[in-house]
């Protein structure tokens, strides 16, 4: 059986191609996605887009580009840029956005995602939150409160560390509902190539001398890249032809050149590169024997870099402690080495690339564990699926049933609360003289069936002299308002009925049950029902097609009656139901 076409929307401030540089995490899913026959639209600041003229973005999937407000610099938070113009513009697009089925979010403390949470939550759309990165330390009380109920509230939250799953039980999710998801290695993307094809290290013949070691990434203080400095300038003392490239950028740069300057290793055997595109870098990782990874110091770091190395079939040199030294250690995919000793490091990695045959193992290594359980395929099937089980779940259709019911109680309780205001001196005095008449408490109650066939007790007027002026002039129904504003009826439904008739009702005829009686139905107008039958299908019609327009339409008909003079549900020539049902019943037994 095919799965159905969803429509999932997918937020994030940095979505980038592979023309852009940085992790392209989120259009590998987008494509996924979208090769599951699924329609996408893609809500992004374009900051980490650069020109998107030509995209090559599937075909259906749409690109929403919301401006950014202030200029971005390397490390400031995506909430920080988006919080005036962009935060605006986001509600704007979602507004015109299709009816959407769920939503994929990340970044969930940047102003685009605390919208479309926001947008979510009203509509009752679900939605999946992954969290790359730890939670701002500056929000004010209000502001962790708030994020802390839109995990809650999240079908699934993704995480890409252990410690950022636990960060978020520790916000009130649950265990079962949070799962570690990495970044993913896109092995369609980096692709390994013998070096002396490289056009990389062709165009950089002084990088081509001896072993590369290259490391890629954001240059961040959670990444110890001057100790890494440190190592190259022990290495050159130990084997100067092995080569070390930083291709990153970052707040620290400028420090970390003027370190190695200060260590005599720039551009001796240490260069710097630019951040490069995707698919640029691909055949930067290719032309290296090691790539450089580090430990996860404050258990928070993603660790993109490691992933890219696995796609590109690298060894991996871990700096430090941390679950990725036990994912490299595990799979000997490369080499651990000590976070406070260099010249020990840099012994330990020269014994390891002294060994052509270890570094091609270790490489192997990586590239199975790359296409493995680390692969972006595996890991963005399972989002996939997580997003077609939380639609699964959470139908749109029933969802925007339920948000209609809700509608309609809401306007049943402010109608009859304000008809039973304005008319209560007119069914006082009907009161009144009804008790007189009648010498007895004005007020009966009688059983009905309703919602789901469960009996209430229906308010009217007892019999009295006056009940044929009652009705005539429309007072009888007053007091069916109570009801109606304890939610046991409604404006518009099926006529009530006794509770007699419920066990004669088809499995078909009890879906009228679905709704609550009203006080006008859909078939009280011109064309009232030949049968029991014909009433029953048009009560069952309109349980399984209401709309706050239908019950507008059906209001004005009732009071265009009730001018005319007419009065009724159209069925009173029918008959007691049961006692046809009854009778049918005996006739048959005999």
């Amino acid at each position: 059986m095919p799965l159905p076409v969803l429509h999932i929307l997918v937020a994030d401030p940095w979505f980038r191609t592979p023309d852009s540089a940085g992790t392209t995490r989120t259009f590998s899913l987008v494509h996924q996605l979208a090769h599951a026959g699924h329609a996408v639209t893609v809500l992004t600041t374009g900051a980490a887009l650069g020109d998107v003229g030509d995209l090559r973005l599937p075909k259906d999937v749409s690109l929403c580009v919301v401006p950014v407000a202030e200029s971005l610099k390397f490390g400031t938070p995506p909430g920080e840029t988006l919080r005036t113009q962009g935060g605006r513009a986001a509600r704007r697009h979602l507004k015109s956005i299709a009816p959407i089925d769920v939503a994929y979010v990340t970044s969930p403390d940047s102003a685009i995602a605390k919208d479309v949470i926001s947008i979510c939550r009203a509509r009752e759309i679900p939605y999946i939150i992954d969290r790359r990165e730890p939670a701002r330390s500056e929000r004010s009380v209000f502001a962790r409160m708030a994020a802390a109920r839109a995990l809650r509230n999240a079908y699934r939250v993704l995480a890409a560390t252990p410690a950022l799953r636990a960060e978020v039980i520790a916000q009130g999710v649950d265990t079962s509902h949070a799962d570690t998801s990495g970044a993913g290695a896109d092995g369609d993307l980096f692709t390994s190539g013998p070096r002396d094809t490289n056009d990389f290290l062709a165009a950089r013949p002084h990088l081509a001398r001896g072993p590369l070691v290259v490391f890629a990434g954001q240059v961040t203080p959670s990444r110890p890249l001057g100790y890494l400095l440190d190592i190259a300038a022990a290495m050159r003392a130990l084997a100067p032809e092995v080569s070390f490239v930083i291709c990153g950028d970052g707040r620290e740069r400028l420090d970390l050149n003027a370190h190695a300057a200060r260590l005599d290793i720039l551009e001796r055997n240490t260069w710097f590169m630019t951040p490069r595109p995707r698919k640029e870098l691909a055949e930067v990782l290719a032309a290296a024997h090691v790539v450089v990874a580090f430990g996860d110091r404050d258990h928070t770091d993603t660790s993109s870099h490691l992933y890219d190395a696995l796609a590109a079939g690298r060894a991996v040199a871990v700096i430090g402690d941390g679950w990725q030294r036990e994912m490299i250690e595990t799979r000997q995919a490369g080499v651990a080495l000590p976070a406070d000793n260099a010249e020990a490091a840099a012994r330990e990695l020269l014994d390891f690339l002294i060994d052509p045959d270890v570094v091609m193992r270790a490489g192997e290594q990586a590239g199975a564990l790359g296409r493995g359980r680390a692969s972006m395929t595996r890991i963005g099937g399972d989002i996939r699926l997580a997003l077609e089980r939380a639609a699964a779940d959470f139908p749109r259709a029933a969802v925007a049933r339920r948000k209609m019911l809700a509608r309609k109680r809401a306007t049943d309780v402010i109608v009859s609360v304000a008809a039973l205001i304005v008319l209560a001196p007119i069914w006082l005095l009907a009161a009144i003289v009804v008790a007189i008449g009648a010498k007895r408490w004005p007020f009966v109650a009688r059983a009905k069936a309703g919602i789901k066939g469960r009996s209430f007790m229906m308010f009217g007027f007892a019999p009295s002299g006056l009940d044929g002026v009652l009705k005539r002039v429309g007072l009888d129904a007053i007091p069916r308002l109570f009801n109606v504003a304890a939610g046991r009826m409604s404006l518009v439904g099926p006529p009530p009925c006794p509770p007699g008739y419920v066990e004669y009702l088809t499995t078909a005829q009890s879906k009228r049950g679905d709704v609550a009686p009203g006080l006008t139905s859909y078939c009280s107008g011109d064309a009232p029902p030949e049968t029991w039958e014909q009433a029953f299908t048009d009560d069952v019609w309109y349980a399984e097609n209401l709309t706050r327009a239908l019950d507008r339409k059906l209001i004005g008909a009732a009071l265009v009656r009730w001018l005319l003079g007419r009065r009724g549900n159209g069925r009173e020539h029918l008959g007691k139901f049961d006692e046809i049902m009854a009778r049918r019943q005996g006739a048959e037994d005999v």
